[in-house]
């Protein structure tokens, strides 16, 4: 990474990090910055406080930008509320969202237990698991008609992979940011999905 972000800089490409998932990955205290004081990195409050919908986010420039910046947004953003400004305040004066470790070993061991092909998360709040052997199962010709099944079925929502591109027609984006216990019964639910025979006989 350091080597790609020294290049980068050499060849006076601008580098924009979305480090809006950074409290859940390995090293919550990780930014590009470390490497560079050229780096623009943009956060947001929706995920580290949980404060989705309110608008808020954040950007670390160097100083020659914040103005150039401030004008954008007065032009074409606006600003946000007084009341998600405040809301905002209060929020870095709390503790951060914790990473979701236990549910990430939750979902790793429900995977494996099922035997869905998958790459384990690091961090972050989702998992992308390739259903490709359930589907054929099923005989289910995308990500969608999976999707739809599970929700039809079990009341359980995922996002089909062809929202990522047509060669991950066979995942499911799962998130796994809900208590634990709740995951768990998600789970159960789609293995039950997963069990179910379409073609009694």
């Amino acid at each position: 990474m350091k080597k790609i972000v020294e290049w980068c800089v050499e060849q006076k490409i601008t580098i924009i990090s979305d480090e809006c998932y950074i409290n859940f990955s390995p090293d919550p205290e990780f930014t590009l910055r470390k490497f560079s004081k050229e780096i623009i990195v943009i956060n947001s409050f929706s995920k580290t406080y949980a404060m989705t919908g309110w608008r808020v986010g954040y950007v670390i420039c160097p100083t020659e930008l914040n103005t150039v910046i401030g004008k954008f947004l007065d032009c074409y953003m606006s600003c946000p509320s007084s009341i998600s400004d405040a809301a905002a305040v209060t929020a870095m004066k709390t503790k951060p969202l914790d990473d979701f470790v236990l549910q990430r070993e939750i979902i790793h061991e429900w995977l494996k237990e099922n035997d869905i092909a998958f790459e384990p998360s690091t961090g972050g709040i989702f998992i992308f698991p390739d259903f490709a052997k359930v589907m054929q199962e099923k005989n289910l010709a995308t990500s969608i008609d999976l999707a739809s099944y599970f929700l039809d079925k079990v009341d359980v929502a995922t996002t089909p992979g062809s929202s990522f591109g047509e060669a991950y027609d066979t995942h499911l984006r799962i998130s796994y940011c809900i208590d634990p216990e709740e995951l768990k019964i998600a789970l159960e639910k789609l293995s039950e999905a997963i069990k179910l025979d379409l073609n009694p006989l």
